[in-house]
Protein backbone atom coordinates (compact mmCIF):
# COMPACT_ATOMS: atom_id res chain seq x y z
CA UNK A 1 0.00 0.00 0.00
CA UNK A 2 2.66 2.68 0.50
CA UNK A 3 4.42 1.94 -2.61
CA UNK A 4 1.21 2.74 -4.51
CA UNK A 5 0.65 5.55 -2.85
CA UNK A 6 4.01 7.07 -3.51
CA UNK A 7 3.73 6.15 -7.03
CA UNK A 8 0.58 8.13 -6.99
CA UNK A 9 2.32 11.16 -5.56
CA UNK A 10 4.66 10.84 -7.89
CA UNK A 11 2.18 12.14 -10.43
CA UNK A 12 0.22 14.55 -8.38
CA UNK A 13 2.05 17.48 -10.34
CA UNK A 14 0.92 16.02 -13.74
CA UNK A 15 -2.17 16.55 -12.27
CA UNK A 16 -2.31 20.05 -10.87
CA UNK A 17 -0.92 21.41 -14.41
CA UNK A 18 -3.61 19.30 -16.00
CA UNK A 19 -6.15 21.12 -13.52
CA UNK A 20 -4.56 24.34 -14.09
CA UNK A 21 -4.69 24.43 -18.25
CA UNK A 22 -8.28 23.11 -17.80
CA UNK A 23 -9.33 25.97 -15.41
CA UNK A 24 -7.59 28.39 -17.77
CA UNK A 25 -9.19 27.43 -20.91
CA UNK A 26 -12.57 26.72 -19.52
CA UNK A 27 -13.49 29.13 -23.06
CA UNK A 28 -11.60 26.49 -25.48
CA UNK A 29 -13.14 22.78 -25.32
CA UNK A 30 -10.31 22.34 -27.66
CA UNK A 31 -7.55 23.08 -25.51
CA UNK A 32 -9.95 21.18 -22.70
CA UNK A 33 -9.73 18.11 -24.44
CA UNK A 34 -6.14 18.22 -25.59
CA UNK A 35 -4.92 18.59 -22.28
CA UNK A 36 -6.82 15.54 -20.62
CA UNK A 37 -5.48 13.59 -23.33
CA UNK A 38 -1.64 15.14 -22.98
CA UNK A 39 -2.54 14.38 -19.22
CA UNK A 40 -3.99 11.04 -19.54
CA UNK A 41 -1.03 9.62 -21.75
CA UNK A 42 1.95 11.24 -19.43
CA UNK A 43 0.40 9.60 -16.93
CA UNK A 44 0.10 6.37 -18.04
CA UNK A 45 3.76 6.56 -18.52
CA UNK A 46 4.71 8.05 -15.10
CA UNK A 47 2.38 5.11 -13.59
CA UNK A 48 4.06 2.32 -15.62
CA UNK A 49 8.13 3.65 -15.84
CA UNK A 50 9.70 1.78 -13.49
CA UNK A 51 13.32 2.31 -11.61
CA UNK A 52 15.45 0.48 -13.89
CA UNK A 53 17.17 -2.31 -11.22
CA UNK A 54 13.44 -3.19 -11.13
CA UNK A 55 13.33 -3.65 -14.87
CA UNK A 56 16.60 -4.94 -15.17
CA UNK A 57 15.85 -7.88 -12.53
CA UNK A 58 12.79 -8.77 -14.56
CA UNK A 59 13.63 -8.67 -18.29
CA UNK A 60 15.44 -10.75 -21.00
CA UNK A 61 17.40 -7.86 -22.63
CA UNK A 62 20.53 -8.51 -24.54
CA UNK A 63 23.80 -7.70 -23.18
CA UNK A 64 23.88 -4.51 -26.00
CA UNK A 65 20.94 -2.92 -24.67
CA UNK A 66 21.93 -3.41 -20.76
CA UNK A 67 25.14 -1.76 -21.96
CA UNK A 68 23.16 1.19 -23.71
CA UNK A 69 21.48 1.29 -20.11
CA UNK A 70 24.38 1.57 -18.45
CA UNK A 71 25.69 4.19 -20.97
CA UNK A 72 22.86 6.53 -20.14
CA UNK A 73 23.54 6.80 -17.08
CA UNK A 74 27.35 8.00 -17.81
CA UNK A 75 26.19 10.20 -20.38
CA UNK A 76 24.07 11.91 -17.78
CA UNK A 77 26.36 12.29 -15.34
CA UNK A 78 29.21 13.65 -18.06
CA UNK A 79 26.09 16.47 -19.09
CA UNK A 80 25.67 17.36 -15.92
CA UNK A 81 29.77 17.53 -14.50
CA UNK A 82 31.39 18.36 -17.40
CA UNK A 83 29.04 20.48 -19.44
CA UNK A 84 26.56 22.04 -16.47
CA UNK A 85 23.37 20.86 -17.88
CA UNK A 86 20.72 20.74 -14.79
CA UNK A 87 20.13 16.98 -13.84
CA UNK A 88 16.56 16.67 -12.31
CA UNK A 89 16.50 13.27 -11.55
CA UNK A 90 15.47 11.63 -15.15
CA UNK A 91 17.09 8.77 -16.70
CA UNK A 92 16.84 7.13 -13.56
CA UNK A 93 13.59 4.68 -14.39
CA UNK A 94 12.36 3.23 -17.89
CA UNK A 95 9.16 2.81 -19.83
CA UNK A 96 8.95 -0.13 -21.87
CA UNK A 97 7.28 0.81 -24.97
CA UNK A 98 6.99 -2.56 -26.81
CA UNK A 99 8.17 -1.35 -29.83
CA UNK A 100 5.23 0.73 -30.12
CA UNK A 101 5.44 4.54 -31.18
CA UNK A 102 5.60 6.77 -28.38
CA UNK A 103 3.68 10.10 -29.54
CA UNK A 104 2.80 11.21 -32.41
CA UNK A 105 4.01 15.17 -33.89
CA UNK A 106 1.80 17.54 -35.89
CA UNK A 107 3.08 20.37 -37.58
CA UNK A 108 1.72 22.55 -40.24
CA UNK A 109 2.46 25.95 -42.46
CA UNK A 110 0.40 27.73 -44.77
CA UNK A 111 0.32 26.62 -48.72
CA UNK A 112 2.55 29.36 -49.99
CA UNK A 113 4.69 30.17 -46.88
CA UNK A 114 6.77 28.65 -44.69
CA UNK A 115 5.79 30.33 -41.30
CA UNK A 116 5.35 27.28 -39.25
CA UNK A 117 1.90 27.40 -37.91
CA UNK A 118 1.35 27.66 -33.72
CA UNK A 119 -0.55 26.74 -31.03
CA UNK A 120 -0.97 29.21 -28.08
CA UNK A 121 -1.58 27.33 -24.55
CA UNK A 122 -2.42 28.71 -21.38
CA UNK A 123 0.77 28.62 -19.22
CA UNK A 124 3.36 27.48 -21.24
CA UNK A 125 2.76 29.60 -24.23
CA UNK A 126 2.92 28.83 -27.67
CA UNK A 127 4.21 25.80 -29.59
CA UNK A 128 4.60 25.22 -33.57
CA UNK A 129 4.15 21.25 -33.10
CA UNK A 130 1.25 19.59 -31.18
CA UNK A 131 2.04 16.42 -29.80
CA UNK A 132 -0.45 13.07 -29.78
CA UNK A 133 -0.11 9.65 -27.99
CA UNK A 134 -2.88 8.60 -30.26
CA UNK A 135 -2.37 8.46 -33.70
CA UNK A 136 -6.10 8.97 -34.54
CA UNK A 137 -5.78 12.01 -32.61
CA UNK A 138 -2.84 12.78 -34.78
CA UNK A 139 -4.50 12.32 -38.14
CA UNK A 140 -7.76 14.35 -36.79
CA UNK A 141 -5.85 17.59 -35.86
CA UNK A 142 -4.15 17.22 -39.42
CA UNK A 143 -7.61 16.66 -41.42
CA UNK A 144 -8.89 19.66 -39.60
CA UNK A 145 -5.42 21.18 -40.58
CA UNK A 146 -5.75 20.45 -44.04
CA UNK A 147 -8.92 21.79 -44.25
CA UNK A 148 -8.49 25.13 -43.77
CA UNK A 149 -5.70 25.47 -46.38
CA UNK A 150 -2.51 24.36 -44.38
CA UNK A 151 0.14 21.44 -45.46
CA UNK A 152 0.21 19.21 -42.73
CA UNK A 153 3.44 16.54 -41.65
CA UNK A 154 2.72 13.70 -38.68
CA UNK A 155 5.66 12.26 -37.51
CA UNK A 156 6.59 10.01 -34.65
CA UNK A 157 8.57 11.26 -31.91
CA UNK A 158 11.09 9.03 -30.01
CA UNK A 159 12.13 11.12 -27.19
CA UNK A 160 10.43 14.23 -25.44
CA UNK A 161 11.88 16.64 -22.43
CA UNK A 162 9.06 17.37 -19.82
CA UNK A 163 11.58 20.91 -19.10
CA UNK A 164 12.13 19.30 -16.09
CA UNK A 165 8.67 19.24 -14.01
CA UNK A 166 9.27 15.47 -14.30
CA UNK A 167 11.26 13.16 -14.24
CA UNK A 168 11.44 11.66 -17.86
CA UNK A 169 12.33 8.15 -17.76
CA UNK A 170 14.54 6.17 -20.74
CA UNK A 171 12.33 4.66 -23.31
CA UNK A 172 13.26 1.20 -24.45
CA UNK A 173 13.34 2.25 -27.72
CA UNK A 174 16.67 4.61 -27.10
CA UNK A 175 18.52 1.76 -26.41
CA UNK A 176 18.29 0.78 -30.39
CA UNK A 177 20.76 3.95 -31.11
CA UNK A 178 23.87 4.11 -31.49
CA UNK A 179 26.06 5.36 -28.96
CA UNK A 180 26.91 8.63 -30.66
CA UNK A 181 22.96 9.07 -31.57
CA UNK A 182 22.22 8.24 -27.74
CA UNK A 183 24.48 10.71 -26.45
CA UNK A 184 23.47 13.08 -28.77
CA UNK A 185 19.52 12.15 -27.88
CA UNK A 186 20.16 12.58 -23.97
CA UNK A 187 22.19 15.74 -24.24
CA UNK A 188 19.45 17.48 -26.56
CA UNK A 189 16.56 16.71 -24.05
CA UNK A 190 18.41 17.66 -20.71
CA UNK A 191 19.65 21.04 -22.64
CA UNK A 192 15.19 21.88 -22.86
CA UNK A 193 15.01 21.13 -19.27
CA UNK A 194 18.10 23.52 -18.40
CA UNK A 195 17.38 26.48 -21.23
CA UNK A 196 14.23 27.30 -22.09
CA UNK A 197 12.45 30.33 -23.58
CA UNK A 198 8.67 30.61 -23.69
CA UNK A 199 7.28 31.04 -27.01
CA UNK A 200 10.52 31.19 -28.61
CA UNK A 201 10.81 27.74 -30.05
CA UNK A 202 13.00 28.17 -33.05
CA UNK A 203 15.84 29.72 -29.93
CA UNK A 204 15.10 26.57 -27.90
CA UNK A 205 15.28 24.01 -30.70
CA UNK A 206 18.22 25.36 -31.97
CA UNK A 207 20.02 25.54 -28.94
CA UNK A 208 19.23 21.74 -27.92
CA UNK A 209 20.16 20.78 -31.36
CA UNK A 210 23.71 22.70 -31.00
CA UNK A 211 24.13 21.45 -27.91
CA UNK A 212 23.77 18.13 -28.43
CA UNK A 213 25.59 17.71 -31.48
CA UNK A 214 28.72 19.23 -29.72
CA UNK A 215 28.10 17.37 -26.09
CA UNK A 216 28.01 14.25 -27.92
CA UNK A 217 31.41 14.21 -29.99
CA UNK A 218 32.67 15.44 -26.53
CA UNK A 219 31.51 12.48 -24.70
CA UNK A 220 32.91 10.46 -27.56
CA UNK A 221 36.06 11.65 -27.33
CA UNK A 222 36.32 11.14 -23.51
CA UNK A 223 34.54 7.71 -23.26
CA UNK A 224 36.65 6.23 -25.98
CA UNK A 225 39.55 7.88 -27.26
CA UNK A 226 39.84 10.41 -29.83
CA UNK A 227 41.08 7.21 -32.30
CA UNK A 228 38.16 4.90 -31.09
CA UNK A 229 36.19 4.10 -33.87
CA UNK A 230 32.98 5.14 -32.19
CA UNK A 231 33.77 8.51 -32.60
CA UNK A 232 34.75 7.85 -36.01
CA UNK A 233 32.03 6.36 -36.97
CA UNK A 234 29.81 9.12 -35.44
CA UNK A 235 32.00 11.75 -36.74
CA UNK A 236 31.04 10.55 -40.25
CA UNK A 237 27.43 10.35 -39.74
CA UNK A 238 27.59 13.60 -38.59
CA UNK A 239 29.46 14.92 -41.61
CA UNK A 240 26.44 13.19 -43.55
CA UNK A 241 23.81 14.64 -41.94
CA UNK A 242 25.43 18.28 -41.73
CA UNK A 243 25.85 17.77 -45.81
CA UNK A 244 22.09 16.68 -46.08
CA UNK A 245 20.84 19.32 -43.67
CA UNK A 246 23.22 22.78 -45.06
CA UNK A 247 21.67 21.52 -48.62
CA UNK A 248 18.18 21.55 -47.39
CA UNK A 249 18.46 24.74 -45.61
CA UNK A 250 19.93 26.40 -48.86
CA UNK A 251 17.18 24.93 -50.79
CA UNK A 252 14.40 25.90 -48.23
CA UNK A 253 15.63 29.62 -48.28
CA UNK A 254 15.12 29.66 -52.24
CA UNK A 255 11.42 28.27 -51.51
CA UNK A 256 10.85 30.80 -49.10
CA UNK A 257 12.47 33.62 -51.96
CA UNK A 258 9.90 31.80 -54.29
CA UNK A 259 6.75 31.79 -52.11
CA UNK A 260 7.63 35.83 -51.37
CA UNK A 261 7.04 36.67 -55.75
CA UNK A 262 3.77 35.14 -55.17
CA UNK A 263 0.58 37.51 -55.58
CA UNK A 264 -2.47 38.26 -56.42
CA UNK A 265 -2.11 38.31 -60.14
CA UNK A 266 -1.24 34.66 -59.97
CA UNK A 267 -3.74 32.09 -59.99
CA UNK A 268 -3.67 29.35 -57.34
CA UNK A 269 -3.24 26.22 -60.41
CA UNK A 270 0.11 28.71 -61.26
CA UNK A 271 1.18 29.10 -57.56
CA UNK A 272 0.52 25.30 -57.21
CA UNK A 273 2.81 24.34 -60.03
CA UNK A 274 6.05 26.86 -59.61
CA UNK A 275 5.75 25.27 -55.57
CA UNK A 276 5.69 21.54 -56.83
CA UNK A 277 8.13 22.15 -59.36
CA UNK A 278 10.59 23.32 -56.85
CA UNK A 279 9.98 20.94 -54.25
CA UNK A 280 10.63 18.26 -56.61
CA UNK A 281 13.51 19.74 -57.63
CA UNK A 282 14.99 19.97 -54.35
CA UNK A 283 14.28 16.48 -53.52
CA UNK A 284 15.82 14.58 -56.87
CA UNK A 285 19.23 16.95 -55.95
CA UNK A 286 19.90 15.01 -52.79
CA UNK A 287 21.34 12.62 -55.01
CA UNK A 288 24.22 14.61 -55.94
CA UNK A 289 25.31 14.82 -51.82
CA UNK A 290 28.85 13.57 -51.57
CA UNK A 291 27.76 11.89 -48.76
CA UNK A 292 30.82 9.75 -47.16
CA UNK A 293 28.17 6.42 -46.88
CA UNK A 294 27.04 6.37 -50.52
CA UNK A 295 23.26 6.06 -50.47
CA UNK A 296 22.39 8.27 -47.67
CA UNK A 297 18.98 9.38 -47.70
CA UNK A 298 18.35 7.61 -50.80
CA UNK A 299 14.46 7.02 -49.48
CA UNK A 300 13.86 10.37 -49.90
CA UNK A 301 14.67 11.14 -53.52
CA UNK A 302 10.54 10.37 -54.56
CA UNK A 303 9.33 11.52 -51.52
CA UNK A 304 7.72 14.96 -51.83
CA UNK A 305 6.76 17.04 -48.37
CA UNK A 306 4.81 19.39 -47.62
CA UNK A 307 5.71 22.83 -46.33
CA UNK A 308 5.64 21.86 -42.74
CA UNK A 309 8.19 19.18 -43.47
CA UNK A 310 10.72 22.47 -44.08
CA UNK A 311 9.50 24.64 -41.72
CA UNK A 312 10.98 22.39 -39.36
CA UNK A 313 14.97 22.37 -40.55
CA UNK A 314 14.15 26.04 -39.97
CA UNK A 315 12.71 25.26 -36.36
CA UNK A 316 15.53 23.49 -35.24
CA UNK A 317 18.62 24.17 -37.48
CA UNK A 318 18.48 27.63 -38.96
CA UNK A 319 20.27 29.54 -36.31
CA UNK A 320 23.19 26.85 -35.99
CA UNK A 321 25.81 28.99 -37.86
CA UNK A 322 25.26 31.73 -35.67
CA UNK A 323 25.42 29.90 -32.47
CA UNK A 324 28.71 27.76 -33.55
CA UNK A 325 30.25 31.73 -34.52
CA UNK A 326 29.43 32.87 -31.10
CA UNK A 327 30.52 29.77 -29.63
CA UNK A 328 34.26 29.87 -31.19
CA UNK A 329 34.73 33.81 -31.11
CA UNK A 330 32.98 34.53 -27.63
CA UNK A 331 32.85 31.15 -25.26
CA UNK A 332 36.84 29.89 -27.21
CA UNK A 333 34.70 26.82 -28.38
CA UNK A 334 34.03 25.80 -24.26
CA UNK A 335 30.93 24.54 -23.69
CA UNK A 336 30.08 24.53 -20.45
CA UNK A 337 31.21 28.27 -20.35
CA UNK A 338 28.63 28.31 -22.93
CA UNK A 339 25.64 26.61 -20.91
CA UNK A 340 26.45 28.79 -18.24
CA UNK A 341 25.80 31.83 -20.19
CA UNK A 342 22.74 30.48 -21.62
CA UNK A 343 21.40 29.82 -18.31
CA UNK A 344 21.95 33.20 -17.09
CA UNK A 345 21.23 35.22 -20.69
CA UNK A 346 18.74 32.86 -22.84
CA UNK A 347 18.46 34.63 -25.83
CA UNK A 348 19.57 37.54 -25.65
CA UNK A 349 23.36 35.26 -26.38
CA UNK A 350 22.19 35.31 -30.05
CA UNK A 351 21.35 39.29 -29.88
Amino acid sequence: MTALLKKYKKCTLIVSLLLIMIIAGVYNKKIIVYGFKQGKGQLNILLNREPIPNFLKRSSLSEEEIYKIELIEEIVNFAADELGLDDNGAYRTIYDQHNRPLLYLVTAAPEFSLSPYRWDFPIVGSFSYLGFFDLDDAREEAKTLEKEGYDVRIREVSAWSTLGYFKDPVFTGMLKRSEGSLANLIIHEMTHGTIFVKNNMRFNENIATFIGDTGAILFLKKRYGNDSHYLKNHINSQQDSDLFYNHIMSETKKLKELYETFDDTMTYEQKKEQKDKMISSIMESIADIPFNTPGNYDNLKNYRPTNAWFTGYLTYRADLSKIANIYSDNYNSDLRLFVEALKEKKEDILN
